[in-house]
């Protein structure tokens, strides 16, 4: 990279406020940060940071006069040079989240809708429902009662009011649609970008239509975010407002099952610090834990206390006094600071808890879109599926299948990476698969009808032909991770990216070793698409054992669950008309191995329909190989 442009990248990164944050004690006025000059006897604050066309710079406004960007100041102030200080600016960013930002973004793409619109209120129009609820005393009286909410928080917060949501409420609400509704308002930008309704009769709740959701959901509060402050981070509005009537800068995220969009962490990590304030159910648990891990650095995981589901339950405990319950928060916020690994638990703790139960019911195990194959194994978050099949049998439109399925039905994050389709060829095989229509004959139209059959779903695919090494592969699959929160990653395929190894078999156990952390750090189901070795004349034309694996052992023995496709090669009946595929359409699935097994059988059969990248279920099971009964499946307990 030129010098030019190594400082212009320095310059307007954004992380660079965090440069002087660390160096000096900066107070916050408005969008402007003071402190006394460090470079002359001062004592006013004289010295001030403000942001400039996105660039942070800083001035002395007393006796020394002086004024820069972020180099030159710590040129200055470390008494360095330029190029010195530039090289260390770059390595303090270059850990940063928006270096991983750009990397993840330049490499992967979303699969759906480009770009949408969505209805949004102006505070102007916004301000009737405010007086809706300053007017209605029942409206008040329920905050106060139930939540321990005053007037002035739900001011100072925007709630609204609304008699009648009307058929927003849906069938199993709706005999309470004209019975009174909390409006909390999530607010971005100096706009109302959506909107979710709370009844005061009882527990139901839902959103207004047509608002920002899907990768634009925006988080609750997210405006009162403060560089200089941590910011809280729970499960509920109201949850927040009684943290923030305490004083603490609190967002809440919709829903445990929904996880922040790449633009709601960029916005948790611009605050000093995260403590992650989520529900002690286990739905809560698990998503708190797993962003825990995500976000990083300054990040804590904050325990309610036995008893408390959440912030209003702690509150509640406190006898709703806000200086106890200020004192609980800042206790827990020490004991969560000396707990900074996300990988230790209380054994007893956990058993005490119910953490413990059929794990075929588990919601978040990957779920396959064929009953018999989703009844062969378990694959939950944490976990390590490797599959591999001959060249050409269908094994990457399978995981497309699974994958997709997984998005659209399940609300699963994919992060899905590709050595050899371009993202033009993959969202062909996509479009094939919705539309149920002969991928060779797709049109741009039929690319906007499959768009939008993704609409609201967080799915992203990456490719880059110039990355040609596996660690660097797996650097951007975890930065993906860590930037869209995934919950499922796929690695398409492993053998594709060794060859350029010094030592190709330790460079594929190493990587094996490093998809089974990331799988456990970030909880996500991780994927891996294999190859087989080159088969001898005599082992030709029968289904592969999990031995018969290209390269490193690692690949079957790291993996928790190992699936094989076999198909055969299709016969030559009439030479007149030759057959239009190189193998059958009857594919068989082997679970070859499996940590958390079904009870389903090891063996299932789908047909592959090529033409539109598809497999369906078979009903009518033809006769197996011989060959498939050969190697006794791995259950590891």
């Amino acid at each position: 990279m030129k010098l030019d442009d190594r400082i212009a990248a320095v310059k307007t990164n954004p992380a660079s406020l965090r440069i002087y944050m660390d160096k000096l004690p900066l107070k916050r006025r408005g969008n402007l940060f003071s402190t006394n000059c460090p470079f002359h006897k001062d004592d006013t604050p004289s010295f001030k940071i403000s942001e400039s066309d996105g660039v942070w710079l800083w001035r002395c406004y007393g006796r020394c006069h002086e004024s820069g960007n972020v180099i030159q100041f710590l040129s200055r102030f470390e008494h360095i040079d330029i190029m010195e200080a530039l090289e260390k600016a770059e390595q303090f960013l270059g850990n940063s989240w928006e270096s991983k930002k750009k990397l993840v973004e330049s490499t992967f793409q979303k699969v759906g809708p480009k770009a949408e619109q969505f209805l949004a209120y102006t505070m102007k129009q916004w301000e009737n429902a405010e007086t809706n609820l300053a007017k209605n005393k029942a409206a008040q009286e329920w905050l106060l009662t139930e939540r321990g909410i005053t007037n002035k928080t739900a001011r100072e917060l925007h709630f609204g009011y609304r008699q009648n949501v009307g058929k927003l409420s849906g069938a199993e609400a709706a005999d309470i649609a004209d019975k009174g509704w909390i409006a909390t308002p999530c607010i971005v930008n100096g706009k109302v970008a959506s909107i979710k309704y709370r009844s005061i009769v009882r527990k139901a709740f839902c959103k207004q239509g047509g608002m920002a959701k899907g990768d634009y959901t925006p988080l609750f509060n997210s405006d009162n975010i403060d560089p200089l402050e941590p910011v809280f981070v729970v499960e509920s509005e109201f949850d927040a407002a009684v943290m923030h009537q305490a004083g603490f800068t609190t967002v809440s995220i919709q829903s445990a099952s929904t996880p922040p969009t790449a633009a709601n962490r960029d916005l948790l990590m611009l605050a000093s610090c995260r403590f992650l304030a989520g529900d002690t159910d286990d739905a809560g648990r698990e998503a708190m834990e797993k962003l825990w891990a995500e976000l990083g650095a300054a990040t804590f995981l904050l325990r309610w206390p036995d008893g408390c589901k959440d912030a209003t339950d702690a509150f509640n405990a406190c006898n709703r006094d806000i200086k106890a319950f200020k004192e609980l928060v800042n206790k827990l916020c020490l004991e969560a600071r000396a707990n900074p690994s996300p990988n230790i638990y209380s054994l007893a703790d956990s058993l005490a808890a119910g953490n413990i139960g059929n794990l075929a019911d588990h919601p978040l195990r990957l779920r396959f879109p064929w009953s018999n194959v989703d009844n062969m194994a378990i694959v939950l978050p944490g976990s390590v599926m490797t599959t591999f099949a001959l060249t050409g049998s269908g094994k990457t439109a399978w995981l497309m299948n699974v994958t997709v399925n997984a998005a659209r039905k399940h609300d699963e994050v994919v992060i899905n990476y590709s050595g050899e389709l371009s993202p033009e060829e993959f969202n062909t095989m996509v479009a094939a698969y919705l539309l149920k229509k002969h991928r060779n004959h797709l049109t741009p139209e039929d690319g906007k009808r499959a768009a939008e059959l993704l609409k609201n779903t967080r799915y992203y695919v990456g490719y880059n032909s110039n990355v040609t090494h596996i660690n660097d592969v797996l650097d951007v699959i975890e930065g993906a991770i860590q930037r869209y929160g995934g919950t499922v990653a796929v690695l398409d395929h492993l053998h594709f990216f060794t060859p350029n190894e010094v030592d190709e078999i330790k460079a594929q156990a190493a990587a094996m070793q490093r998809i089974k952390n990331i799988a456990r750090k970030y909880k996500v189901k991780f994927i891996v698409v294999g190859q087989p070795r080159k088969a001898d004349q005599k082992s030709k034309g029968r289904m592969l054992h999990l031995t018969d694996a290209k390269g490193s052992e690692a690949f079957s023995s790291t993996a928790d669950a190992a699936f094989i496709l076999h198909r055969d090669t299709a016969q030559v009946i009439d030479p007149a008309k030759p057959p239009l595929d190189v193998f059958e359409p009857t594919t068989y699935v082997k679970l070859v191995k499996g940590r958390s097994k079904g009870d389903g059988a090891a063996l299932s059969v789908l047909h592959f329909h090529g033409e539109l990248a598809s497999f369906s279920e078979v009903t009518n099971i033809p006769e197996s190989p011989v060959e498939t009964m050969e190697e006794p499946m791995q259950v590891s307990l």
